[in-house]
């Protein structure tokens, strides 16, 4: 099944926009540093556009992320949906976990300008 059929069955059992997305999603480590937050921040780019398809306007998203250097873009990225948005939020600190959760809200719908 195709990710945009997933997406419209979702939307369908909403019956409209959703509120809020949450990601939970993380890579299965590999150990390689660079590899496994390279596929994080694919992950958190999945999440991103889910999000965009199906919250309603002023809608929230979390996701959580590894902390890294390579995040600036991936900041910068979520501003555009989501101008409120400002340094990730680290929600979780344990000793020895490097993970964390991005909270964006105010999300704003890309209008489309062709019509």
């Amino acid at each position: 099944m195709a990710r945009n059929e997933i997406q419209e069955q979702i939307k369908a059992l909403l019956n409209g926009p959703a509120d809020c997305v949450l990601s939970d999603l993380a890579p299965k480590l590999s150990g390689i540093r660079d590899a496994d937050i390279a596929r994080c921040l694919e992950l958190n780019q999945a999440a991103l556009d889910v999000a965009i398809q199906l919250l309603r306007p002023s809608g929230s998203l979390l996701i959580k992320s590894f902390i890294s250097n390579d995040l600036h873009g991936f900041t910068a990225e979520l501003k555009n949906p989501f101008p409120p948005c400002n340094a990730p939020n680290r929600t979780r600190h344990c000793q020895g976990s490097s993970e964390f959760y991005f909270y964006a809200q105010g999300f704003l719908p890309v209008v489309d300008r062709s019509r």
